[in-house]
C-alpha cells in the first residue's frame, strides 16, 4: 500500500480507499 496517499487522507475510512482505486488513489492501495 502506498503509505503516502494513506496519509494524505487518514479521515478516510478503509472502504473508501479499496472503492476509489480509480478515483484519486493509486492502485496499490485496493
Amino acid at each position: 500500500m502506498t503509505s503516502a496517499a494513506y496519509l494524505r487522507w487518514p479521515k478516510a475510512p478503509i472502504p473508501y480507499y479499496i472503492n476509489t482505486g480509480s478515483g484519486g488513489f493509486p492502485a496499490e492501495i485496493t
